[in-house]
C-alpha cells in the first residue's frame, strides 16, 4: 500500500545479505519511501550516511568487514540525528542493551518484514 505521505523521508538500508538488501530497497520503494543510499559494510555505511543525511537508518548489526553496525551507529550519530533502526539475526540481551544505547526507534530480529519496518517508521513520523 503506497503512501504518498512519506515520500519525502529518506532511508539509507545497511545489510549485506544482498537478497535482503534487494527485498527492502523493494518494499520501501514501493510503500513510497525514498531510498537514498545503501550499504553493506560499516564503513560505506558511515560515508553513505555523510553523504546522503537520511532521515532513518535501516542497520543490520552483524555486518562483514571490520566494522559492525552498533560501531557505524555510533560514527553515524556522531555527525547526524538520523533515526536508527536495528536489525540482527542474534536475540541475545546483551547486544540488546548495547543497541538501546542509541535510542534506536527499533531492535528487531530477523528475518524482518517489511510492513513491521514500516510501521516503526510511520509511528516514529
Amino acid at each position: 500500500m503506497k503512501n504518498e505521505s512519506f515520500k519525502k523521508i529518506s532511508v539509507l538500508i545497511v545489510e549485506d545479505e544482498a537478497i535482503s538488501l534487494l527485498l527492502l530497497c523493494e518494499g520501501f520503494s514501493i510503500d513510497g519511501f525514498k531510498v537514498c543510499a545503501t550499504a553493506a559494510t560499516g564503513c560505506e555505511a558511515v560515508i553513505m550516511a555523510l553523504e546522503k543525511r537520511p532521515d532513518v537508518v535501516i542497520m543490520d548489526i552483524g555486518l562483514a568487514g571490520e566494522m559492525d553496525g552498533l560501531e557505524a551507529a555510533r560514527r553515524i550519530r556522531r555527525d547526524n540525528d538520523a533515526a536508527i533502526v536495528f536489525t540482527t539475526g542474534y536475540n541475545d540481551d546483551e547486544l540488546r542493551k548495547r543497541a538501546e544505547e542509541f535510542k534506536p526507534l527499533a531492535f528487531l530480529i530477523k528475518p524482518v518484514e517489511i510492513d513491521e519496518l514500516i510501521r516503526v517508521i510511520q509511528a516514529a513520523f
